[in-house]
């Protein structure tokens, strides 16, 4: 009997270990959500979702172990298919599949339910609204991502992304924007994503006709004018496409009433450049782009390319010939950018969105180009009014105290007195103490008699202030003019003036008598 029960417990283990259970584990939008789990097997419910409810470990958690046949093939609901949970796409959530058990705890995060996403979004960080359109005779779904701090008082750049319900695009340009204008390196904007449930017959690429005129209205005299009288919106424009977007990009920039200001294109495509296809398209396409860079004479157009290493060699190729054709025909209207990336066809989304987005705010706080008209114009406040209206072009963008300092310093390393007045007259009209110690400061390197003669200015001014420039009035006298004694001169009548700081003035009196082998007449 003992024997018996060893071999039975033998055989249990022996059973248990074959049947090693998988645990799954959801992360939810809320407290209340209950989740089903069902699947193409028995133990996940045969693909009936009311049947296998997962346990709740916490608010925010859910999870099951189960013993899995593989390949395993799941998805995750509320108990009903029309309430299935979104995790990484707004429509058609492909099939999870485990093709083995998995050696821990495998881990989804729920952003939301297929019942729930016309009101509020799957992130709880985007509107989602519906627009009818009469010229597709359809409802669109349209994805709004809102600046933060967004108000009615301010106008707001816009930019449209098409292929807005693949989460991974929409979110990577809407998170770019929210952290880049967080660090005030980009304008807040508004992102604007058109959802599209039959992308091929919207963009109707076609070596006829080309493309799909009807979604191009629908964008121009639809969408955009809804934008612009629902939301505070400026003028600036921009719209970015992936893959057969971005080909569809190129023909709305074609067109004569084209509304956007700049376009960013990633995996361009001729389709022509496809082996089986007519070589005719190839060279429709062509002849436009040479037309554009040539001829065009709009408003200002930003235009970039991102293309793949690694991605399809035909997108690969039209990217290298749109380039070849701007260098070929450049146009001052056309600012034109064609990066390279070591990316395959979807990651190039990734590697790329940032260069897009800055592309597209190229002028938003260009300081290096107020770098270089300053140098090239001599003209301080004509640089600045350039560099203001080149901002404001996007929005309301009022100059920060960091941007002041940026420009105070860029003139600064310009080293050019006369740029300098011409700043202090502009920033500091009022300030003759400020005017004479930098003016000081910037003319040791420049004219170092004229700057012993403004430091002399702010000592007669008699303000403490003055003992903070103690290091650069001894440098330009005794390092620059070697004038040890001056030096010491000034230093004692600032002495006078500022009791406060008597032991640090007394010690660079020393410090300077002693390095130079000089005697004090006064201790």
């Amino acid at each position: 009997m003992r024997k018996i029960l060893i071999i039975i417990l033998l055989l249990s283990s022996i059973i248990s270990f074959g049947q090693e259970l998988s645990t799954i584990r959801v992360s939810v939008p809320n407290k209340t959500d209950e989740v089903f789990i069902v699947g193409n097997q028995e133990s996940l419910g045969n693909w009936q979702p009311e049947k296998i409810k997962m346990n709740k470990t916490s608010d925010y958690e859910r999870e099951i172990s189960l013993n899995l046949t593989f390949p395993a093939e799941f998805k995750f609901t509320r108990g009903s298919w029309n309430s299935e949970a979104i995790i990484n796409k707004l429509y058609g959530q492909p099939n999870f599949i485990l093709s083995e058990r998995p050696n821990k705890a495998k881990k989804y995060k729920i952003q939301g339910w297929s019942d729930k996403i016309d009101s509020y979004s799957t992130f709880n960080t985007f509107l989602i609204e519906s627009l009818f359109s009469k010229t597709l005779n359809t409802d669109r779904k349209i994805y709004l991502a809102l600046p933060e701090n967004y108000s009615e008082k301010t106008k707001y750049p816009v930019v449209y992304i098409t292929d807005a319900q693949n989460l991974n695009n929409f979110e990577i340009a809407q998170q770019t924007i929210r952290q880049q204008s967080n660090f005030k390196n980009f304008p807040e904007t508004i992102l604007v994503g058109i959802s599209q449930s039959d992308r091929n017959a919207d963009f109707g690429l076609n070596k006829e006709t080309l493309y799909n005129e009807k979604f191009q209205n629908f964008i121009f005299n639809e969408l955009i004018p809804y934008i612009e009288k629902t939301y505070s919106t400026s003028d600036y424009k921009a719209i970015i496409g992936h893959s057969n977007g971005s080909e569809y990009n190129h023909y709305l920039m074609f067109a004569d009433n084209n509304p956007f200001n700049a376009f960013a294109n990633i995996s361009e495509e001729i389709n022509a450049l496809f082996p089986h296809m007519d070589q005719s398209w190839f060279h429709k396409s062509q002849d436009k782009y040479q037309i554009f860079f040539e001829h065009y004479s709009g408003k200002p157009i930003n235009l970039f390319i991102a293309s793949g290493k690694y991605d399809f060699w035909h997108r690969l190729k039209a990217g290298k010939v749109i380039d070849s054709l701007y260098k070929t025909y450049p146009n001052t209207n056309n600012n034109f950018r064609h990066k390279l990336y070591s990316a395959e066809h979807n990651s190039l989304v990734g590697q790329s969105m940032f260069d897009a987005l800055q592309f597209i705010f190229n002028d938003f706080k260009n300081f290096e180009a107020f770098e270089t008209d300053l140098k090239n114009t001599k003209n301080y406040q004509q640089t600045k009014n350039i560099f203001l209206e080149n901002s404001k072009q996007y929005g309301d963008y009022v100059m920060s105290i960091e941007d002041e300092d940026i420009i105070q310093t860029i003139v600064f390393n310009t080293k050019n007195f006369e740029l300098f007045q011409q700043w202090n007259a502009s920033e500091n009209p009022n300030n003759q103490l400020y005017s004479n110690l930098f003016l000081g400061s910037i003319l040791t390197d420049i004219n170092p008699e004229k700057a012993s003669q403004y430091f002399e200015k702010a000592i007669k001014e008699r303000d403490k202030e003055i003992s903070k420039f103690l290091p650069s009035i001894i440098y330009n006298e005794v390092q620059v003019l070697n004038r040890p004694k001056n030096a010491i001169a000034k230093l004692d009548k600032i002495l006078e003036i500022d009791e406060v700081n008597k032991l640090v003035i007394n010690y660079f009196i020393a410090k300077t008598s002693i390095e130079n082998n000089i005697e004090l007449s006064k201790g």
